[in-house]
């Protein structure tokens, strides 16, 4: 059985390395899942625009994460807006790249249910609950998230 970090390494070594500082849209709303991008270092926010115009922060994506890939599996459109919050590293891996790298390791199963929790999260975060609750929520997962990071670029 192949491990985890080896099927990262694999998808990290066909795709195409992009840098980007914090602020940069690296995914657009309602444009059509042409890539994956592959998160290698840094965080960005996924943001939904709302019908009434309000905007929706989803969730924090960091190192170790896909984006874009739910647009790509079902030939749709992206859902929301992912933007850099730091500077960021990504692999970006075309569509066909992309299907033929999970078909490659028989991922379709793993990629559904994924999907079926990052839509999960998207309803709890947009479905409401107080937003003191909410934003309290994604301050612990950045300050948990910054001292994973630090942990990791301290030397032994």
């Amino acid at each position: 059985m192949t491990s985890p970090e080896t099927v990262w390494a694999d998808l990290l070594e066909r795709s195409f390395e992009r840098r980007h500082s914090a602020g940069t849209v690296l995914l657009r709303q309602g444009e059509p899942g042409t890539h994956v991008l592959a998160v290698v270092t840094g965080v960005a926010k996924v943001i939904r625009r709302e019908r009434n115009g309000d905007l929706s922060l989803l969730a924090f994506r960091g190192p170790g994460e896909l984006l874009g890939e739910v647009a790509v599996l079902d030939d749709g459109v992206r859902s929301a807006n992912v933007e850099s919050i730091s500077p960021c590293v990504v692999g970006a891996l075309g569509k066909a790249d992309f299907l033929a790298f999970v078909d490659d390791h028989g991922l379709f199963p793993t990629l559904v249910r994924y999907a079926l929790t990052r839509l999960r999260e998207s309803d709890e975060a947009r479905g409401g609950g107080d937003i003191d609750v909410r934003l309290a929520a994604a301050l612990v997962y950045l300050i948990a998230f910054a001292a994973a990071t630090q942990d990791a670029d301290t030397p032994a």
